[in-house]
This record gives C-alpha cells, structure tokens and sequence, in this order.
C-alpha cells in the first residue's frame, strides 16, 4: 500500500505546484514558484544517484513537474524564465545532473543545486526582470488632439465629453492630420471627401466653403466646439496647417450646438503644444503658378515643461484658372501657448489670424434656360475690382481641471472679430443679340464681432452593474 499512497501524494502534490504556476504566470510575478516537490530528504544528495527517466518533449513547464516526480528533487523557478521555453527528451538511465542538462538543452538556462532544491538560473548570468505587459491602451488618445496614425478611437464632438467611438450613439468619421497630409489636400473640400454623405455645396461667390451633409446645405463650422460667428458660416476659406483632425458628425447636433442644420456639423480640432521640441516647414508649387508653404514650430518654453509653445503658419498664393481675375493670396498665423500649472490642470490659450483676398466669382454662366451650353472654363465676367476681402482674429482661453479620476470641469471663451468687404460684379442678364451681358455692382462690408463661453461639468458615474458619462453644461454666445 505503500507505493500507491506516495504516488497518489505527487499527483496532486503536481496538480498543486502546477496550479501555482498558472496563477504566477497569470499574475505576471517574478518570485520563485515551486514547480514539484520531490519525496525525498531535503539534506539527501540525489543529484548523483541513477534513475530510469522518460520525460517527452513537451512545455518546459509541464516537463519540469515530471523531472521533479521522477527525481525526487524540489524545482523552483521564475515564471519568466520558462514561459515559452520548451524542454528535451529525457529518456534512459541516469544522473539527475545529466537528466538536466538533457531536459535544458537549447533553453539557455542553467541550474543550481543546494541539497535537494534545484533553482533554474539563466546560463549566461543574465539577470531577469519581472514581466512587463504593454498594450495598446498604454497612452490612451484624446479626443481634443492629435490622432496617433490614420484611425482616431475617441471624439468629443458629439457629446462634448471623451469618449471612445464605439461608445458614441452617433455617426461620427474622423479624418486625422496624417490623412491630410498623404492626399495632399489644399482645402477643406479636399478633405471632406474622405466622409461619406459630405458633399461640396459652394463657396458664396468664392468667399467660403459651405457643404451640404446628409442633403441639407450646412454653411455653418465649428472650431474647437465653437460655432462659426455668423449665420452665412465663415467669412473666408479654412487654413489647414493649424487643423490636427476634422471631424464630421451626421445627423441633428442643435441641442449642444444651437443653430445647425439637421443634416450635421463639420467640427475643426486645432493643433496644441506638445512636450517634445520639433520644427517641420514644407512647400508646394503646382499649376497655374499654385504657391503653399507652410510651417509648423513646437518648443517647450520652460525647463519644467510646464509651459509649451507652438506656431502655426502657411502663405498661399495663386492657382486660380481663371483669365484676367486676382490671384487667391491668404495668410494663415496661429501662436499657441500650454501651461500646465499641476498634474490636474491644463490651461490653453490660443490665437488665430487670417488674411485673404480672392476674386469675387459666381462660377460658370449658362448663355440661356433655354440653352445650358456653358461658356468656357476660364472665362471671367467680372472686373480686376471685384474682389472678396477678409481679415478674421480668433482667441480662445481654455481650462481644464480634473478634480479626481471621475469629475472634470472644462470651461472655454472665444474672441472672434471679422471684416469682411466685398465688391461684386454680379452678371443679370442677357440680350437679345445673345453676347451682351447685363451687370449689376454691389459693395457689402460686414463686419462681426462674437463672443461665444461654454462651461461643462463631465463625471464618470456607475448605477449598479452599468457605467455613465454624464455631462452638465451651459454655453452662452453673443454677436
């Protein structure tokens, strides 16, 4: 009866080691786990006797429990050092020590033995450090700056708050800076047909970009949550060198948003400082004497790194295809500054100025109703004085503060300040020769001030088995 009782002693004393095993390796410990504990005197050298061993080829782990059964010796290792490692057939009469060094043979690990307990170690002497897990939520992507390659995860467009995508009971498609860049894209028309449901509507007599979402015509952006000043959207065409990801949410958005189309709403994320110092500047020339250069400067401001700076820049001139029209000229400048006065504060404060001229153009001119027959593209009907003019300064204060790892309050105000004249030369109508053009002139100088403040409580709530976000917030905008 013997025999049978200490067999029936080192199954489940392996069944038990081996258990610790798993929940080591599980746990990611670095301290030693008992692989198997033999039957023998701690103070009894069995290193030297002669056994008969049969130990397939198998997870090193798995093979160590049969040594230490068949061995009579207590095993004891790091679970870092076996986790993956596969062992040698042991097979045929002989020393522990031999069965060893057969059982560790490729594994680049070696062993110490002090009485009957047998430490792994690895060969060389290198010294193991405890497992570490790396996962792709490592350094998780805001949703108020730069998307981290070509597919952002998080928005706050839709419900003002961070929150991941998939969590988001909107449709909303982001086109990060990445994207804007491989295309090439020169404009916000460019961009925007990355989005499905987003077309090109017009530019108002070449003043701006205004698009029609899901069929309603939507002449109103956002930036940075902020609504365009003005019912007519904006008064000249985006610069996208201070513009980190555009973001387009379908559908209503008048209960955060106010005066917006039911179609949707196109929300500009610009650029803010970051901690690492860069400078990138690039330029571009193409047909029709098309001119862009653009600059993007990066550089902590103090040596704390509690205070970054960042500018912002672009010139474009010319590729127009129109004959005896002014060339498009616009200059784009954007400063930014970051203070980061505690772990749970950042305070941003940014300001944006742009300069264009273009000339005022209504496009292509059909000679009748009757007669759809378009005049040639580059033919213009207007004068070399018809122009569209504008001068926008934007500043924007924002804060943020985070009180514990469930509630933030995030408090923002924009400045914005528009001139915007215009002198058109609007073509009527045609006689009855079928080559005179009526024209009527028209001079138009809008000029708009907005100040716009939001102020919004965010908290991470759990009601019972469920988790919410919740929100709490008050925006108030005056033109």
């Amino acid at each position: 009866m013997t025999p049978d009782m200490t067999s029936g002693n080192s199954r489940f004393t392996s069944r038990r080691t081996l258990l610790a095993l798993c929940i080591s390796s599980a746990l990611g410990l670095s301290a030693p786990t008992v692989l198997a504990q033999g039957n023998h005197p701690a103070n009894t050298d069995t290193t030297t006797e002669t056994r008969s061993y049969s130990i397939p080829a198998q997870p090193l782990s798995e093979a160590l429990i049969q040594f230490g059964q068949q061995s009579g010796l207590q095993i004891t290792a790091n679970s870092g050092l076996i986790d993956g490692k596969r062992a040698s057939l042991v097979s045929g009469n002989m020393s522990a020590e031999q069965a060893l060094d057969s059982l560790l043979a490729g594994t680049a690990l070696g062993y110490k033995v002090n009485g009957g307990m047998v430490s792994l170690v690895v060969s060389d002497g290198t010294k193991i450090l405890p497992k570490v897990i790396v996962n792709a939520n490592s350094t998780q992507e805001s949703a108020f700056g730069t998307v981290d390659g070509y597919a952002a995860t998080r928005s706050a467009t839709a419900t003002k708050m961070d929150v991941a995508l998939i969590d988001t009971p909107a449709s909303i498609q982001v086109v990060p800076e990445i994207v804007i860049k491989d295309q090439g894209a020169a404009s916000l028309k460019d961009v925007a047909r990355n989005v499905s449901g987003v077309r090109f509507d017009s530019t108002a007599g070449n003043r701006s970009e205004n698009f029609n979402i899901r069929g309603f015509s939507s002449t109103r952006l956002a930036r940075d949550g902020f609504l365009s000043p003005a019912s007519f959207g904006d008064s000249s065409f985006v610069g996208l060198s201070n513009l980190s990801r555009v973001e387009v949410l379908k559908g209503p958005a008048s209960m955060l948003y106010g005066q917006v189309e039911p179609g949707g709403l196109i929300n500009l994320v610009t650029k803010k400082p970051l901690e690492e110092a860069f400078g990138k500047l690039s330029g571009t020339y193409g047909s029709d004497d098309y001119k862009l250069i653009e600059a993007d400067l990066n550089q902590p401001l103090s040596e704390s790194g509690t205070l970054l700076g960042r500018l912002n820049t672009s010139y474009r001139h010319g590729g127009s295809f129109r004959d005896h029209s002014v060339s498009p000229e616009q200059l784009h400048i954007a400063p930014s500054l970051r203070w980061l006065p505690s772990e749970a504060t950042i305070v941003d404060l940014q300001f944006e100025y742009s300069d264009q001229e273009r000339a005022y153009d209504r496009g292509l001119v059909a000679k009748s109703a009757d007669n759809l027959t378009l005049l040639p593209r580059e033919r213009y009907l207007g004068e070399s004085y018809s122009l569209v003019k504008s001068e926008d300064q934007r500043a924007t204060l924002s804060i943020e503060h985070s009180f514990n790892s469930d509630w933030t309050l995030r408090a923002s105000t924009q400045m914005t300040n528009s001139d915007h004249p215009i002198k058109a030369v609007n073509p009527a109508s045609l006689r009855a020769d079928g080559r005179t053009l009526n024209r009527n002139y028209q001079e138009v100088n809008w000029e708009t001030e907005n100040y716009g403040a939001q102020a919004n409580l965010i908290g991470n709530l759990s009601i019972g088995e469920t988790d919410h976000n919740l929100l709490i917030g008050a925006d108030k905008n005056q033109t």
